[in-house]
């Protein structure tokens, strides 16, 4: 959760990872590419998240450049973010907001808990 005037946000993911866990989770998409596409087009989170975080401009280093996901694989951060407001924040319902909001983002920590190795 982020808290800032006039930018605040939830966000599920991770941000800028290593060399070592990028290369996993890309490695992963490659050899589950059908559940990288249910973790991020699951209606819980596609309905909620954009997927959102910095991109090579070129494929990355050995992997094919013409693969389907190589949009995918391109991604530095594997991050998904919904936008909030501060008066939503502020509501008395917020905690069972939030909890709903991160419950939709299971789909993409779980995908990326088991390609980096962390249990989920």
């Amino acid at each position: 959760l982020h808290l800032e005037p006039r930018n605040v946000f939830a966000a599920v993911g991770i941000w800028h990872p290593d060399s070592k866990t990028l290369g996993k989770i890309r490695d992963a998409i490659i050899e589950d590419p059908s559940g990288w596409k249910r973790a991020v087009n699951r209606k819980p989170f596609e309905s909620r998240f954009d997927l959102s975080g910095d991109s090579l401009r070129r494929g990355p280093k050995g992997y094919d450049p013409s693969h389907p996901l190589i949009a995918d694989l391109k991604r530095k951060d594997f991050i998904g973010t919904t936008a909030l407001t501060q008066n939503v924040v502020w509501s008395p319902g917020f905690p069972r907001e939030f909890a709903e909001i991160c419950r939709a983002g299971t789909s993409l920590v779980k995908f990326l808990c088991n390609a980096i190795g962390l249990p989920f």
